[in-house]
């Protein structure tokens, strides 16, 4: 039946190797520019390879910004499983925190 709405679970989720790759660049270029990357500093923020791989490098605002308009074509999604949603699922029905005895 067409009429039943359909959930679709995700099995796995992972980055494109590009978008990754060019996440790391950001993160390294901005780094360059900070202190955290000079040669005279011997900091736990860098590993053996001296890459700081601690701090982030970006305001938090521009961090969250990031985030908040993730691209969802960047990643590689596998689908687990096709359910079928029950007859009675209403989705304009709302059950606060406090009713499902999580709050």
């Amino acid at each position: 039946n067409l009429d039943i709405p359909v959930l679709l679970v995700y099995g796995t989720t992972g980055i494109l190797d590009t978008v990754f790759e060019n996440y790391n660049k950001r993160v390294d270029d901005a780094h360059a520019k900070m202190v955290w990357t000079h040669p005279g500093m011997d900091t736990y923020y860098r590993n053996s390879k001296g890459r700081v791989v601690v701090n982030n490098p970006f305001k938090i605002v521009d961090f969250w910004w990031m985030l908040r308009h993730a691209d969802l074509r960047d990643f590689e999604v596998t689908q687990a499983a096709r359910v079928s949603a029950p007859q009675e699922a209403n989705p304009s029905v709302r059950v606060s925190v406090a009713e499902t005895g999580r709050g």
